[in-house]
């Protein structure tokens, strides 16, 4: 698919190996920005990436400026994911192994307000449907509406999740260690998760 010079490129499992770099560079730069203020590293990137390529049936949605990725969007299966984002559904009993995990959409903000966001989603659900899921789910970084790095400008995507039919699910809820851009030293973050019946 071709959408004003873009093009999208759909890979999974090994393949997604050949795109770790781009991918890393992408969630190193988008997710310095709030709310995650995420400050990483490529061999924290790449250990992470690494659950990606390790499962055949993991997804990855390119897009490509030319050659250059200028957005992503990822996901596997629930069963394939780390125990940290397994942990709140097993804990709950729940079953996941028709649950589907989205690990992000991103893109870079010159690219925004083009219909990439909703391709992200829909190949996503179609993907994960495809391969005989129930529900898809993912989780979102948890921040005080008063967080003295918020942007006055700052708009929060609950509206644009629920338009798409996902419900969040504050029962479930993810922790996860990483060093916010204005701490010295890592600390525990808690992301809630939002879930969608396909």
């Amino acid at each position: 698919m071709v959408m004003e010079g873009l093009t999208f490129l759909q890979v999974t499992g090994v393949d997604i190996n050949q795109w770790l770099e781009p991918i890393a560079e992408l969630r190193l730069r988008i997710f310095r920005d709030f709310p995650y203020l995420y400050e990483g590293s490529f061999d924290d990137e790449k250990d992470y990436l690494q659950t990606y390529t390790q499962c055949p049936d993991a997804l990855a949605i390119l897009l490509l400026n030319k050659r250059r990725v200028v957005g992503v969007s990822t996901g596997l299966p629930m069963m394939a994911e780390t125990e940290d984002f397994t942990r709140p559904f097993t804990d709950a009993g729940k079953d996941i192994s028709r649950l589907f995990y989205g690990g992000e959409s991103l893109l870079n903000p010159e690219f925004r307000g083009q219909g990439v966001y909703r391709h992200f989603i829909e190949k996503r659900e179609q993907y994960a449907r495809q391969l005989g899921m129930r529900q898809l789910t993912f989780c979102a970084v948890d921040r005080a509406s008063d967080h003295p790095l918020r942007p006055q400008e700052y708009v929060p995507l609950d509206t644009v999740w629920r338009k798409f039919g996902y419900q969040i699910q504050p029962q479930f809820k993810a922790s996860y260690w990483w060093r916010d851009t204005n701490h010295t030293q890592a600390s525990l973050h808690t992301l809630t998760y939002w879930l969608k019946t396909l």
